[in-house]
């Protein structure tokens, strides 16, 4: 996946929803934990407040 600055919003949803689905699909898969983990930071991180919103 390309950094997060350089994807939509949309497309970071759609990488979450594919990991988890896999997760779901290989709950003991090491590597399918890993590519959740990943989806869900760069999306916590898209979507946290920037500086000028937490005022």
């Amino acid at each position: 996946m390309a950094p997060s600055h350089e994807v939509s919003t949309e497309t970071l949803q759609q990488a979450l929803v594919t990991s988890l689905m896999r997760v779901l699909a290989q709950p003991d898969d090491p590597e399918a934990a890993r590519e959740a983990d990943t989806a869900v930071r760069a999306l916590e991180t898209r979507l946290a407040p920037g500086p000028e919103r937490r005022r």
